[in-house]
């Protein structure tokens, strides 16, 4: 796991990364996103190893088929297997840090993990970042989302054109939260599967408010 110290009384921010990917893919965006020494920057890599191609290897937080990669990833109306899984894996990571709050951000992959996560326990973290995510077993996240107590306020970006995850998916994932109680606004860009600088700049800002909510200036 790549990470980024700063005071262990702080707050940690938690990035998971896509299919295929590592911890060392975000990596760079603590350096871009960081403003104070009271975050600390996490990048945890997905227990499951997938084959991208002759001597070079990936990995995942849970298996998709070759054929859902193909055509298209839908899990709208079903649980992906090894969700689950994942979503202990990641809280195993979580208890061993020495922070009280955590914001949870993922990209594609990790942002279906992140928002499985946070939906089931929002309050235990201070914020959410969904880059690139999608909507996940529908019926499921309407429960969690409309019986949170503290519903939370959310980052969410995603590209119009992006080819792997469809921008629909995006558009009721931001509808179901929003219409059960949580404040999250969709930040749509003309791009595909990515992080763009514009993203970027408004994801600052986001975690910059959440944590100064926590701790004052």
């Amino acid at each position: 796991m790549l990470v980024k110290k700063g005071k262990p009384e702080g707050i940690g921010i938690v990035f998971l990364h896509g299919y295929g990917a590592n911890g060392a893919d975000l990596f760079s965006l603590a350096g871009e996103l960081a403003w104070s020494d009271r975050e600390s920057w996490y990048f945890p890599d997905a227990p499951i190893e997938v084959p991208l191609g002759p001597h070079s290897v990936g990995r995942a937080w849970f298996p998709i088929p070759l054929r859902e990669l193909q055509v298209g990833v839908d899990y709208s109306n079903a649980t992906p297997p090894g969700l689950e899984r994942a979503v202990n894996q990641v809280k195993t990571v979580l208890k061993s840090l020495p922070h009280k709050k955590f914001i949870l951000a993922g990209f594609s992959q990790g942002a279906m993990l992140a928002t499985q996560i946070v939906l089931m326990e929002p309050e235990a973290f201070a914020g959410l970042a969904i880059l690139s995510g999608t909507l996940v077993h529908s019926s499921v996240w309407k429960k969690a989302a409309t019986s949170a107590k503290k519903p939370l306020a959310i980052f969410q970006s995603h590209g119009v054109l992006d080819p792997v995850l469809s921008i629909e998916g995006a558009v009721k994932l931001n509808d179901l939260l929003n219409e059960s109680g949580w404040n999250g606004n969709l930040l749509t860009f003309r791009g595909g599967h990515e992080i763009p600088s514009g993203v970027i700049r408004d994801l600052k800002s986001y975690l910059r408010h959440q944590v100064s909510k926590l701790q004052p200036d």
